[in-house]
């Protein structure tokens, strides 16, 4: 089960891969994953999202 990210963010999604709710996580890859709190800064809010190891 994916880990609850207990920071809040104020997070734009530039990824259309992130599925946003109560726990954020990430659908690119077969298995949901739960990203850190800086893959969120780094690639899920970010123009350059194609960069995350995930992205298909």
């Amino acid at each position: 089960m994916p880990k609850k990210i207990t920071r809040s963010l104020k997070l734009t999604s530039r990824c259309p891969h992130l599925v946003k709710g109560s726990l954020s996580y990430c659908k690119a890859n077969k298995t949901p994953y739960n990203p850190s709190h800086f893959q969120l800064k780094e690639y899920c809010a970010a123009k350059s999202h194609q960069k995350c190891p995930f992205y298909g």
